[in-house]
């Protein structure tokens, strides 16, 4: 990922892993609602940039099983959550998949131009209903 003219440039490959871990439900909620703290997008974002490392800077064989218990375990020591619903194993595949079609040639690994991305951060309005006494205000909540 590099910047050019304060813009960041994702690759496909990047672009479609934010995507899908953005919209990974479980990992949705726990930004949402700070099960990690307050520095949850920052967790989110650690998420993402380990999933990248471990499918495309590892050494060794990445197996279904290992992006299982990386999910597993960030969710678990990051932001307390243990998920049973069977998403973990959909989106290690879902990853997997990607990894396969870029080894495969089929995502386009030139870079693009993203003005609506940060690396490893996607973001959703996320308003709240205001009262007359309230000095809350609508603010975007961030999804990896």
């Amino acid at each position: 990922m590099e910047t050019v003219d304060g813009k960041f440039t994702v690759t496909g490959v990047e672009e479609r892993i934010w995507k899908l871990l953005s919209k990974w439900k479980a990992l949705a909620m726990a930004v949402e609602n700070q099960w990690g703290g307050p520095d949850s997008i920052l967790k989110s974002q650690k998420l993402a940039s380990d999933v990248l490392s471990c499918l495309f800077l590892s050494k060794a064989e990445v197996k279904v099983e290992d992006l299982e218990n990386l999910l597993h375990e960030s969710l678990l020591l990051s932001f307390n959550t243990e998920i049973e619903d069977g998403s973990i194993d959909e989106v290690a595949e879902q990853l997997m998949n990607i990894r396969d079609e870029y080894l495969q040639g089929n995502i386009n690994i030139i870079s693009v131009q993203s003005n609506n991305c940060q690396p490893y951060l996607l973001h959703q309005k996320h308003k709240q209903k205001s009262t007359p006494n309230s000095d809350k205000k609508s603010w975007p909540s961030y999804i990896l």
